[in-house]
């Protein structure tokens, strides 16, 4: 199997073309690739085995990359343009761990204002160095290139594959040979900076599909041939021709020899050219023997070397008929199938031999591919739906299983002009990979052709959410939320479009009309229940618990820390404010989202400076500065976003991030736990001093009912069967606070340009991430119930 894996980096507005270009070349049925789009994720490296669960072992892997390649923290190299920068060590550590063969990884990159030589050279050392046995194909061009058209190396790339398959009978491209025609794409040059090839430790992988195994039975052990065999491998064809003579004369009426004779005779004949001699030689032998399996073989081979297509096809049969083992007989219908059409370009016979291997054999892949390429290429849609929905249930792997789903929606909507049967087929592929935005965006247009609104709906939400910047998912929804009469859902979509440039003048207009002049008018403060609405996924199976039952024993260890070490900040008590009488709009907006997020305010300090402009102090009392450039420049509608997303880090469950705010903290107070639910565990270096520091500050300060709560959220923790991941949490606290801001404000353009221009990172999210949650929310249900909660 050839597996093609296309990642979304959309980084450009020609992305999405790149990939649809390369996609089409890589499906045509002579190069034998199955191609598998993977949406940007999170994590990118657990995404790729995941990907490749299932694959035959063997299978060679094609993996291209597309986005900003960068040096990211300790040396590292990322490319950018996902919703996590995708680290180039920890890909190649996956496809070490799960590619089932050669596997070759191409990024096709922009870099900033780096040294392309120095660049290349890290990227070489992340992935291709040492013994990774990784192939790459890596080049780099400006940063700043716009235009329209494909990037350089995916239009390079198409125009080598459309000429070697304009010829008919595509030509062996191994990946040196195109990393040589690349680099003498003198337009290429012109536009790239930096273009290095490593080839794959386990040999060249190849664009086409090798040619079809030739039969090969085993040959007959008996001594009387030892010296025939052996004269035959040095070459001396007439000394073995006479040993065989001799053997057949001494063969009597053994039959059984007598037609293994002929067959070595054969043999030989052929090895000297003499065709006709070759097969009259078989034909004795089956004479003898009808069912002489490599006296048959070698009649189909001769055939094909004749070109007797007519014979290959009636001797074939035969062989068919005389071999009793199923793998056997599958293989050997595989093999005539590729003869047949490669040779003769017999469509009709190799579907035929196609179809009774995959009667034979239901649940194996490799007649369901030959045919689904096959069928595809003859226009034959309502077989290949059937083959391609056939072809998803052998396989064991979500992301496989999703992609033929998909494909076979496609040819029930545009091929057979089935709508129904498409949503259905959709459907199913979308529940596999609800992350895939293509295929959601796909359903949704069905569905809305359908006249299945509030369904077509949901599904540009599940696009968006797969890929936060994808426009035409956006349009749908200011589209839909029109026509199901949810004017918030389609002001929402047109600010985010407004946010990514991509909005027309109608859709400029909408968003002006949902705009807010100020924070939104709430009636009431967030409950409970709501708050769990706004917290952002994914959930951290017991991190949360574990933390939340520690929490303010926690913070009081810290401040006793601080305190014997006299480190407890000394505030001017003049510089205090009261914001539930100040008139000062910074003041009041603090005021503001307190009550609308139902946290109990923190004391506030007004100090001549502050980085950020509003940040928490770790002292005796919950305590927050603010700066006096707050005072000034900014409206109602961005204050009470910064207010409300610093706030959210006051409540219950989240200020532990305020008193221990490094990732390296969070994980000594985490162990510490475990060792208090869990006694007697013991904690690896280099966590075990910090660690037992804070269980012995921590123990005496917890009750019997705090301990239970920790000791039920290690079962949970447990139960998940994965490594709590602090990081995680971190970025949910990140981008709950966000969110939090953003309900303050009321006004996405204004909460996703302040995110993108923040320059405090949490978390490891990036501006954009943070950015792309908050579009993703702002176009959920949840929002909307959120709203008419506050405001009702």
């Amino acid at each position: 199997m050839r597996l093609a894996l296309l990642v979304h980096t959309p980084t450009a507005p020609t992305a999405r073309a790149d990939i649809e270009a390369l996609r089409a070349r890589l499906q045509r049925p002579e190069l034998g690739f199955w191609v598998v789009e993977v949406a940007a994720s999170d994590d990118l490296a657990m995404g790729l085995p995941r990907a490749l669960e299932g694959t035959p072992a063997g299978s060679s892997l094609l993996v291209v990359v597309m986005g900003e390649v960068r040096r990211g923290a300790a040396g590292s190299v990322e490319v950018t343009g996902t919703t996590r920068p995708v680290r180039l060590e920890e890909l190649r550590a996956a496809l070490v761990t799960a590619a089932p063969g050669q596997a070759l990884l191409v990024i096709d990159g922009l870099r900033g204002e780096e040294d392309p030589k120095e660049l290349t050279g890290a990227v070489i050392r992340a992935v291709a160095s040492g013994t990774s046995g990784v192939g790459l194909l890596c080049c780099l061009r400006p940063g700043g290139e716009a235009g329209e058209g494909l990037s350089p190396l995916i239009s390079a790339l198409c125009a080598v594959v459309d000429e070697a398959l304009s010829g008919g009978r595509t030509p062996t491209i191994p990946a040196g040979l195109l990393a040589g025609l690349l680099r003498d794409d003198r337009e290429l040059g012109e536009r790239v900076d930096k273009m290095h090839y490593t080839p794959p430790s386990s040999g060249e992988l190849v664009l086409v599909r090798p040619p079809p195994r030739p039969f090969a039975s085993p040959p007959t052990v008996d001594e009387s041939f030892a010296k025939a065999n052996d004269l035959l491998a040095q070459g001396r064809l007439e000394e073995a021709l006479e040993a065989c003579k001799r053997v057949l004369f001494q063969s009597g009426n053994d039959r059984e020899k007598k037609s293994e004779v002929y067959v070595r005779i054969a043999a030989i004949k052929q090895r000297q050219g003499k065709l006709r001699e070759a097969i009259f030689n078989l034909e004795k032998s089956l004479s003898i023997d009808p069912k002489h399996r490599t006296a048959l073989e070698g009649l189909v081979l001769l055939a094909v070397e004749e070109k007797r297509w007519e014979d290959v096809a009636t001797l074939g049969d035969k062989l068919l008929a005389v071999l009793e083992d199923e793998d056997a007989r599958l293989q050997a219908m595989l093999d005539l199938a590729g003869l047949l059409l490669d040779g003769a370009g017999d469509e009709a016979r190799a579907v035929a031999l196609l179809e009774r291997a995959r009667a034979l054999r239901p649940g194996d892949e490799r007649p369901l591919e030959r045919l689904a390429r096959l069928y595809d290429r003859s226009g034959r849609f309502e077989e290949l739906v059937g083959v391609l929905e056939a072809w998803a249930t052998t396989s064991n792997n979500s992301y496989q299983k999703a992609a033929r789903f998909a494909a076979a929606g496609r040819v029930a909507s545009k091929g057979l002009g089935d709508r129904p049967r498409a949503i259905r087929l959709l459907d199913q592929a979308l529940r596999l990979r609800r992350d895939d935005a293509q295929v959601a965006e796909e359903l949704a247009r069905e569905l809305e052709e359908e006249g299945l609104l509030p369904q077509a709906l949901r599904a540009y939400q599940l696009s968006v959410h797969g890929e936060p910047r994808r426009a035409s998912a956006y349009r749908g929804l200011v589209r839909l939320g029109d026509r199901t009469g949810r004017p918030e859902l389609a002001g929402a979509a047109a600010m985010a479009l407004c946010h990514l440039n991509q909005a027309d003048l109608d859709e400029e207009l909408l968003a002006d009309q949902h705009r807010s002049e100020g924070p939104v008018a709430a009636r009431r403060p967030l409950s409970p229940t709501a708050w769990e609405g706004l917290l952002a996924p994914p959930v951290v199976p017991g991190v949360r618990g574990v933390l939340a039952a520690i929490e303010e024993a926690a913070i009081q260890v810290k401040i006793d820390e601080l305190r014997e070490a006299q480190r407890l900040p000394q505030l001017d008590p003049q510089a205090r404010q009261d914001p539930q009488t100040s008139t000062v709009s910074a003041l009041r907006a603090f005021a503001f989202a307190g009550k609308l997020l139902g946290v109990t305010l923190p004391e506030l300090y007004l100090l001549p400076e502050v980085p950020g402009g509003v940040a928490a102090v770790a002292a005796e009392r919950p305590t927050t500065v603010l700066g006096r450039s707050l005072l000034s420049g900014r409206s109602t509608v961005e204050l009470a976003f910064l207010m409300a997303r610093h706030l959210a880090y006051h409540r219950p469950g989240a200020r532990l991030a305020l008193y221990y705010p490094s990732l390296a903290e969070l994980t000594a107070l985490l162990y510490a736990a475990v060792q208090i639910g869990r006694p007697g565990v013991s904690v690896s270096s280099p966590h075990a001093a910090a660690a037992g520091k804070l269980y012995a500050a921590l123990r005496p300060r917890l009750d019997g009912e705090a301990q239970k709560h920790v000791e039920a959220a290690l079962v949970e923790l447990e139960q998940a069967g994965r490594r709590p991941d602090l990081l995680l949490w971190l970025r949910r606290l990140e981008l709950t606070a966000t969110r939090a801001g953003l309900l303050a404000c009321g006004d996405l353009g204004v909460a996703a340009r302040l995110v993108e221009n923040d320059p405090v990172p949490v978390g490891d999210l990036s501006p954009r991430a943070k950015a792309d949650d908050l579009m993703v929310f702002a176009t959920s249900d949840a929002y909307e119930t959120l709203r008419r909660e506050i405001l009702s």
